[in-house]
């Protein structure tokens, strides 16, 4: 694990436990629901969406492939679980999407998935060394797609069963 590990870990626990401070007021006995506290519940859903985003758009999700990094990543989304366990499906969702569509590349060309940004205009670029090719602008394509698809209809199913 090197530093950019500890940086995107530290960020997300730092995202997190900003929630928790933001919401601090509902886990004390006797709670009254307050405007500030409304503002922690809404800061959950937005930084999951917004990790979980992240990970399916950009080569960031590349450092996933690290097991230190998956575990920590684990361990966050476990304690963004315990403090609102609607919000933590996003981010749990997009991890298991990526080691879903690096394990079908992987059978299918014996060799790493190399991530790549996606924008509105396809695929900007790799901070990776590796070169891109074809299939891996596909399969990034498929699991861009594919978190939004998914994000899209866990959001409408929140929506409706409210």
């Amino acid at each position: 694990m090197n530093r950019y590990d500890g940086i995107l870990l530290g960020s997300y626990l730092l995202f997190v436990l900003g929630g928790f401070i933001l919401n601090f007021s509902n886990y004390m006995p006797g709670h009254s629901d307050t405007a500030f506290s409304r503002v922690g519940v809404a800061y959950y859903y937005a930084v999951a969406y917004l990790v979980a985003q992240v990970t399916v758009s950009s080569d960031i999700v590349g450092r996933l492939r690290n097991i230190p990094v998956t575990v920590g990543w684990l361990l966050i989304t476990i304690v963004l679980g315990l403090l609102n366990p609607v919000a933590a499906v996003f981010p749990l969702l997009a991890l298991v999407l990526y080691h879903i569509v690096r394990l079908l590349f992987w059978r299918k060309y014996s060799r790493e998935f190399v991530p790549c940004t996606m924008a509105k205009y396809g695929v900007v670029r790799s901070s990776s060394s590796a070169h891109i090719n074809a299939e891996d602008v596909r399969y990034m394509a498929w699991l861009f797609y594919g978190g939004m698809l998914s994000f899209v209809l866990y959001t409408t199913m929140l929506i409706l069963g409210q």
